[in-house]
């Protein structure tokens, strides 16, 4: 059993390394991009170059109900093999960059309205929005155990972008196809503007790309969906970026609410203030994350809190990020560290001071299956059973990372788990556009 301590010991230790742990990083495993010289691996879904989780994720949501409705609602048949079309990470890229790009067009054409509401809402974020900075300070005056964590978790709408990041643009592979050049070139400018969504300095990073997320599906900080003829401020600010991202071709255009997870999660702790309190009580099972929420709330920093998502909406965010990494340790040591951008040299540094928290079994027998009344799984079983999922559900995930959450029991079956009872208990997969090498999916072929 951990000690109370060594549970505590290795919550300060990851907090200090979240600076690994961010959507719109550029990350080792989502730039990678498979070598010429070797052959490369294929995949059911398209693999991400660049920071476009946010986007890749609709996208792939679209993809694999494609391939449901020409297959009986299946991806794999009976062998597990794949039911749809399986390409590189690369011929992915060549066939979706310019759809991805086109959400960048939308988004500055409408920031640049001149005295339109959704104008009114991004010079208002960068006025006075709560910030990374915000987040430093607090942690510096209110928690200085963990002064020197990034962090990463505290309730935010934008962040201050790496000077290295435009530097250090993917470099993708050297063909002699002529007509894949403007592509490529192409593929340079895309990427490079994924860190210019704002201005030189600031960017939209985690929970601000959930609430332009929330926006874009009509869905308001209460919850609810824009009426028709709203006039109020908040409504008008989304039902202009709504209206856009829906009026031309992107990954957002067809966004449904109804298969948003922390949507749809968000509504269920609405309804339910039992379970929501519950859930509220568990969710921190790696991180201090809805806490800093929490602890916001009661600082003189709520003056700057209007813009971020609900409450409700928060709750959700954190519990299904939390999701994610239980679902990775469930798969293995790797697949945690991978999906966490933690480097080698902090895992030898975990196992050096003879902490060894990546273990599922040891960590999650007192953190997620809790011998308490309530527990990270049962809130998490409790929540499954309300949601009312039909056969082989997809939904639509964003908490800091985009991917797709499959209730499908045949790829449930086919992906590898080191600890099959806890993946059993979670009872989904993770389809995701990114951290290929460390959660060896099972829709990556050779």
């Amino acid at each position: 059993m951990i000690k109370n301590l060594k549970i505590k010991n290795f919550l300060i230790f990851f907090s200090i390394n979240l600076a690994f742990f961010s959507v719109a990083n550029s990350s080792s495993e989502e730039a990678k991009i498979d070598r010429q010289d070797q052959k490369p691996h294929i995949y059911l879904v398209p693999q991400q170059v660049g920071a476009v989780c946010f986007l890749s994720c609709w996208d792939n949501y679209k993809k694999l109900q494609n391939i449901r409705n020409n297959n009986n609602g299946e991806i794999l048949d009976k062998e597990f093999k794949p039911l749809g079309l399986c390409k590189s990470r690369y011929e992915w890229f060549l066939e979706t960059a310019e759809h991805f790009y086109k959400w960048y067009e939308i988004f500055r054409s409408e920031r640049d309205r001149h005295e339109s509401p959704f104008e009114s809402f991004i010079n208002r974020v960068l006025k006075g929005s709560i910030t990374i900075e915000d987040g430093k300070d607090y942690i510096a005056r209110l928690d200085p155990q963990n002064q020197l964590a990034a962090p990463s978790f505290f309730p935010h709408l934008l962040s201050r972008k790496d000077n290295h990041l435009d530097a250090n643009i993917v470099r993708l592979p050297s063909t002699t196809d002529s007509k894949d050049q403007k592509v490529k070139i192409f593929g340079h400018i895309m990427i490079f503007k994924t860190h210019q969504m704002l201005d030189d300095n600031r960017v939209f990073y985690n929970y601000g790309l959930y609430k332009l997320m929330l926006m874009a599906l009509g869905v308001k900080k209460d919850n609810t969906l824009i009426a028709d003829g709203a006039t109020d401020q908040e409504s008008l600010e989304i039902l202009q970026f709504n209206k856009a991202m829906q009026a031309s071709d992107n990954p957002w255009k067809a966004i449904n609410p109804e298969h948003f997870l922390e949507y749809r999660v968000a509504q269920l702790f609405k309804e339910d203030n039992a379970l929501k309190q519950q859930a509220a009580a568990v969710v921190d099972v790696f991180f201090k994350t809805f806490g800093f929420y929490q602890d916001a709330k009661n600082l003189e920093l709520v003056t700057k809190m209007q813009d971020l998502p609900g409450e409700e909406q928060m709750l959700a965010y954190c519990f299904c990020h939390n999701l994610r990494n239980v679902y990775a340790a469930s798969i293995s040591e790797k697949a945690l560290t991978s999906i966490l951008e933690l480097e080698d040299e902090q895992v030898k540094a975990l196992k050096s001071a003879d902490m060894d928290p990546l273990d599922p079994l040891e960590l999650f027998r007192k953190r997620f299956t809790s011998l308490k009344s309530i527990s990270f799984s049962g809130v998490w079983q409790t929540i499954k059973q309300k949601l009312n999922l039909r056969k082989n559900q997809d939904m639509v995930s964003f908490s800091s990372h985009g991917s797709v959450f499959s209730f499908d029991q045949r790829a449930l079956s086919a992906q590898k788990f080191e600890n099959k009872e806890i993946a059993n208990l979670l009872g989904f997969t993770m389809i995701d556009s990114g951290y290929a090498d460390g959660l060896k999916p099972f829709y990556q072929y050779h």
